[in-house]
Order: C-alpha cells, then sequence, then structure tokens
C-alpha cells in the first residue's frame, strides 16, 4: 500500500508538473486525474512507465492523451 505522504508527491510521468495520481478502488493502481492513465501495481509497486500502462476507455495510443496534445 501506498502512503498518503508518497501519494502526495507522485506525479503523472508525462505531465509531472501538472498530473496528479489517485490510487484506484482496487488498490492495485494508480490513476492519472487528468488523462485517465492507469499504471499497474506490482506487489505493492508502482510501475510508472507510459508503455506499461492501461489507456483510457476511447484512447487507441499514449499520443491520443490530453497531456500528449498540449
Amino acid at each position: 500500500m501506498i502512503s498518503s505522504e508518497l501519494l502526495e508527491r507522485l506525479r503523472c510521468p508525462l505531465d509531472p508538473k501538472n498530473a496528479r495520481l489517485e490510487l484506484a478502488a482496487s488498490g492495485d493502481a494508480l490513476i492519472c486525474q487528468p488523462c485517465r492513465l492507469v499504471f499497474p501495481m506490482r506487489e505493492g509497486i508502482a510501475c510508472l512507465l507510459p508503455e506499461e500502462a492501461r489507456l483510457p476507455e476511447g484512447c487507441a495510443s499514449l499520443d491520443e492523451l490530453p497531456c500528449r496534445k498540449r
């Protein structure tokens, strides 16, 4: 489980200045608040590689994310 202090500091690697991450309701992933990219957690450790993340519904590639279009 990720501590609330660490969660406050974590940011999405695609938009580190603006995009906070939140813990998924299931507790097994972190979700980028603005673009909804889902980063999996393995053995309690977040994998923040964009290539390993699940894309939000309606998005076919990382290039279609709002943070990539800025």
